[in-house]
């Protein structure tokens, strides 16, 4: 059955989607985690994909499933967390885009099923 979800990189013209098909649910702390780790190269998106990528298969670095990365988006589209390089912003699914720095001082990341007040802008 799978617990699928995405994170979309978006770095200027050119776009990358890391997927898991086991650890959805979880995607939203795992990015935070990976953001916080990797808060010199959030401006660097070769180096903030790998982190993040890192992040998400720590544990199942030599399983043959479970993760990709595609410049398409494959299983996982009804729950996708994009990331914009250049704008330093990140968007749960459809909810409001929220400041890099700020995803990463979030106290409850998760998927939205109501917009959320950030506590940074009032927003």
């Amino acid at each position: 059955m799978g617990d699928r979800a995405n994170i979309k990189i978006v770095d200027g013209n050119s776009t990358v989607f890391l997927y898991t098909h086991n650890t959805g649910t979880e995607l939203p702390k795992i990015l935070q985690n990976a953001l916080r780790r990797g808060e010199d190269r959030l401006e660097d998106g070769q180096y903030l994909a790998r982190i993040i990528f890192s992040e998400m298969v720590s544990g199942f670095e030599d399983g043959l499933t479970g993760f990709g990365i595609s410049s398409v988006i494959g299983d996982g589209d009804k729950r996708v967390i994009t990331i914009d390089v250049e704008y330093q912003t990140v968007q749960v699914q459809n909810d409001r885009v929220f400041p890099l720095k700020a995803y990463a001082d979030w106290r409850l990341p998760r998927w939205m099923d109501k917009p959320v007040i950030c506590r940074h802008c009032g927003k």
